[in-house]
């Protein structure tokens, strides 16, 4: 991959990661530990469809690629981005871990 170049990176995007705690019940709950703000290339890479049992779901692949040293997330986090919520599906660091590649998916 070549470098990305700041001008790429015009989009505004929110990186939400949350916390993991055990309830009472010993079950998993996560609370919303850190919003952050970066500027992002957005590639939209495709729209499907998925038929389930009952119904039929349509989701967005969506690739952002961003500048940010010293961050630390993993798949439980979000993208928000025009005010739509992205879940996380790979992570890549790419560029001597300069920059993060992710790919994401939204279901409407």
């Amino acid at each position: 991959m070549k470098d990305l170049r700041i001008g790429e990176m015009d989009e505004r995007i929110t990186l939400r990661t949350y916390t993991a705690s055990s309830n009472y019940y010993g079950e998993e709950t996560l609370s919303t530990n850190v919003d952050t703000t970066v500027f992002a290339k957005v590639d939209y890479l495709s729209l499907g469809k998925e038929k389930t049992t009952m119904q039929e779901v349509v989701f967005d692949k969506v690739k952002f690629s961003f500048r940010y040293p010293g961050i630390t997330f993993n798949e439980k986090a979000n993208i928000i981005f025009e005010n739509n919520t992205y879940d996380i599906i790979n992570i890549a660091k790419l560029g001597r871990n300069r920059y993060f590649e992710v790919v994401t998916t939204r279901v409407h």
